[in-house]
């Protein structure tokens, strides 16, 4: 299993925890999650109002441009339909008492990537600022999208 298709399930550690960061900040969907047509999958997303777009101020990565370097990610809870949502946190919309209630190959990579354990879960994805350079090519792509779906 290539580590874009690995996900880690332990349920009873996860119910156990109450979903501990799922609660704190829903995970960053990677760019390779959107399959097929980039743009029209990332419209369905957002249109589903699931998904937000996030963004961090490429000042704070390096090679600094002043853009907003634009990612998506779940929704947080109470903010279920808008399209662009810059928190510092809070709950995944898909979190349940039961747990999330995507199934594990849905996720998004930064999710499957959390491999739970006792008292500290543990994350393989990579950093939020290499994630976030993985969207960088993909902006010109959001902002049309987002033009596009605040026109309605």
């Amino acid at each position: 299993m290539s580590a874009e298709e690995r996900y880690f399930l332990r349920p009873e550690i996860c119910k156990a925890c109450g979903g501990a960061c799922c609660r704190r900040c829903p995970g960053i969907v990677y760019p390779s999650d959107v399959q097929g047509d980039k743009k029209k999958s990332i419209k369905k997303l957002l249109s589903s109002g699931k998904y937000a777009i996030d963004y961090w101020w490429e000042e704070g990565m390096k090679g600094k441009t002043g853009k907003k370097a634009y990612f998506i990610r779940p929704v947080v809870k109470g903010y279920e339909g808008n399209l662009v949502h810059a928190g510092w946190g809070g709950e995944c919309i898909f979190l349940t008492e039961n747990g999330c209630s995507l199934p594990p190959w849905k996720r998004p990579r930064e999710c499957r990537m959390l491999e739970p354990g006792k008292g500290k879960c543990k994350q393989h994805a990579i950093g939020k600022e290499r994630i976030v350079k993985r969207w960088l090519p993909y902006g010109h792509i959001i902002d049309e999208v987002l033009e596009e779906l605040e026109a309605f």
